[in-house]
């Protein structure tokens, strides 16, 4: 009697750790391709912002360091968050779109924004201590033509002169 319930014991084991492994093959079979990193490419953006910037020496490779440790922790979340607004589009575009569905995804998604925007801060005021006061003044003038993380495509009058030409304003 005690060996048979060892069995069944032993049997549902194993079946609930084939069932978790089947649901994570599904999910890295399922998942769409990854765009390379910034860095990958050996020019990325915040390499363009650091010498926007006129970074040079220990400043730039602090600042470099600073932008590739944030991209890389930001990485997964900005990825999940496209996945989620994605998702919301198809919920949207169903033929009966489920309310309790489209609430499920907006809450997922306000939740990994906020976290995104927190990381952010975090990010621009670690990068502030590793600039001087010119550095930083330069820096300040740039954060308002950045994209937060996760979001769409920059905005047509985010893309702009160098820090030190004349404001221009925003087309309506």
């Amino acid at each position: 009697m005690r060996r048979g319930w060892l069995l069944a014991a032993l049997l549902l084991s194993v079946g609930l750790n084939l069932g978790l492994f089947g649901a994570w093959a599904y999910r890295q079979a399922t998942r769409p391709a990854p765009r390379p990193l910034p860095w990958a490419e050996g020019r990325g953006p915040f390499v363009a912002m650091a010498d926007r910037l006129e970074l040079t020496g220990k400043t730039r490779e602090r600042f470099l360091e600073q932008q590739r440790i944030f991209f890389a922790l930001t990485e997964g979340d900005r990825r999940e968050l496209a996945e989620l607004r994605r998702e919301l589009r198809r919920e949207l575009d169903a033929a009966e779109p489920e309310p309790e569905r489209i609430d499920q995804l907006l809450a997922a998604s306000a939740e990994l924004n906020a976290a995104l925007d927190r990381a952010f801060a975090e990010n621009v005021l670690a990068t502030r201590e590793l600039l001087g006061p010119e550095e930083r003044r330069r820096f300040l003038q740039l954060l308002p033509r950045l994209r937060p993380p996760g979001d769409g495509p920059p905005r047509r009058w985010e893309r702009g002169p160098h820090p030190g030409a004349p404001a221009v304003e925003p087309e309506r």
